[in-house]
């Protein structure tokens, strides 16, 4: 039977969630999704953290900061069980439950105030597809609407609980630190928090109760620290970010480092976004408060300084235009502003509202199975991956040592591991700028390139029929095209030509 309370509200909530969950469920076609499995089945088979590269021929033995063992192991398990499915499923979970906590964290009141909460989300979320993928970083995702939340929660309760509520904080930071190197957001919030507290007391020269607000906050931090060291390596964790933002190769040469191209198409929404979150705080009229300020602020330079944040930012965003934004529409109507009746809770009939939610349910499975089908993901995969190409280097008379593209490496290691190692994947990290330069030089086919794979002793190249090596290939006479597809071409230097 249908509970008399299934009103409006909570049939809003349902419907926005499930709307993130089905356009979350896509193919699971990231790159480096692949050497995530591997690194996964290779820990669960050793039953040891991985803490060197031991994939490529390049960087073997490298010690290296494998800070998501831990997603590492759920995934490969997923996919032990479920197969790609499982895993397109698990992003929708992840994302699904982000945006719960981004729709708990908004606060607008009035009328439509649900309404308009809801509509902010469904726009937060369209406009985080991008970054929706097979990888750890959904951890930080998740991880950065719940601790904005908790952090919200804290700051609006009583003095008492205040400290009860930043308990949690530690805890999720121990799990954070095990999954993925964005736990460094962690501490930026709580930067912010205490930054927020300082700007208001200075702003309103209000410094009464400032040491009892501000301390349980450095307290959380300290402890967050100490749960962040709880890790397989130690104090190398906490250096690790900064140690990525420092390398000017990764910067400069890795996409989602650059800066995000607003010329883009689906770059749009989060463009909307951020323009529409700062002219609320001039239209609202409303005080805004120095936490607010500092997320706001900070968050907006990190996603205008890499697109890799774009996602973090409009989570963190989001609550700002559902209080700002709904009060600067208070303004334009008085039904807006005016607050619900004790009866508009229940408004609506429960029984029609489980029966539309039912048919929803109907059109999102169907939704949901398309992408999920076999023939979908074996067409898809063998669009964006070698996977032809793959077979033909089983078949090769003994293991060649080898260059492939970046973006491939991964599909490598998870489907020659150990037979095969690769010239570089998408962790870059173990590699290091010279590498990678030396990489950027090699396929973009630039004077010295041929003496860069000498030194490396490189028999074959599996590149991109397009790209400037293979042309540059194809008119050396060091080097024969022994495969070629739409996808992918096999390059064998000549004296290893059967």
């Amino acid at each position: 039977m249908i509970s008399r309370q299934f009103d409006i509200p909570k049939l809003v909530t349902a419907i926005v969630l499930l709307s993130v969950f089905t356009m979350a469920v896509r193919v699971p076609n990231s790159l480096d999704m692949w050497w995530h499995l591997q690194c996964g089945k290779v820990q669960w088979h050793t039953q040891a953290v991985l803490k060197s590269d031991v994939f490529s021929h390049t960087a073997a033995g490298t010690p290296w900061v494998n800070q998501s063992w831990l997603p590492q192991l759920v995934m490969y398990g997923l996919y032990t069980i479920g197969g790609l499915p499982a895993l397109a499923l698990a992003v929708a979970v992840l994302v699904a439950a982000t945006f719960a906590f981004v729709l708990s964290s908004g606060h607008s009141e009035g009328r439509y105030g649900l309404f308009w909460r809801a509509f902010i989300v469904l726009w937060a979320a369209i406009s985080t597809g991008r970054v929706w993928a097979v990888r750890p970083h959904l951890v930080t995702f998740l991880m950065a609407a719940v601790w904005s939340h908790v952090l919200d929660r804290s700051r609006h309760g009583q003095t008492a609980g205040r400290a009860r509520v930043l308990w949690y904080l530690p805890v999720l930071m121990l799990a954070w630190a095990n999954s993925h190197g964005g736990f460094i957001i962690g501490f930026v919030l709580l930067g912010a928090e205490i930054a927020g507290v300082l700007v208001d007391a200075l702003w309103h020269r209000r410094f009464e109760g400032l040491w009892t607000n501000v301390r349980p906050l450095l307290v959380v931090t300290g402890l967050s620290a100490l749960a962040a060291l709880l890790n397989p390596q130690g104090i190398r964790l906490l250096v690790f970010p900064l140690q990525t933002l420092g390398s000017a190769a990764q910067q400069n040469m890795i996409a989602e480092w650059a800066s995000p191209d607003f010329h883009a198409t689906d770059m749009l929404p989060f463009l909307g976004l951020l323009l529409a979150t700062w002219s609320a705080l001039a239209w609202s009229k409303e005080p805004v408060q120095g936490i607010e300020w500092c997320r706001l602020l900070i968050f907006t330079a990190m996603a205008l300084r890499s697109g890799r944040y774009i996602g973090l930012c409009a989570v963190i965003i989001a609550p700002i235009l559902v209080r700002h934004g709904g009060l600067a529409l208070a303004r334009l109507g008085a039904n807006w502003g005016r607050h619900p009746s004790a009866g508009t809770r229940t408004r609506g009939l429960p029984i029609l509202n489980g029966v539309l939610l039912f048919l929803l349910f109907i059109a999102a499975g169907v939704k949901i199975s398309l992408p999920l089908s076999a023939e979908t993901l074996a067409r898809v995969q063998s669009q964006i991956f070698p996977v032809r190409a793959v077979e033909v280097l089983r078949t090769q008379p003994e293991p060649l040592t080898l260059f492939n593209e970046y973006g491939w490496g991964g599909y490598l290691i998870w489907q020659l591991y150990p037979d095969i190692p690769v010239f570089i994947d998408g962790r870059a990290d173990p590699y290091g700028d010279e590498l990678i330069a030396a990489y950027h030089q090699v396929i973009s086919a630039r004077p010295g390139w041929a003496a860069i794979l000498e030194t490396y002793h490189v028999q074959g190249a599996l590149i991109a029929p397009y790209s400037a090596l293979a042309s540059a290939m194809e008119e050396s006479d060091e080097w024969t095209q022994t495969y070629g597809d739409s996808t992918a071409t096999l390059f064998v230097l000549t004296t290893k030509t059967p």
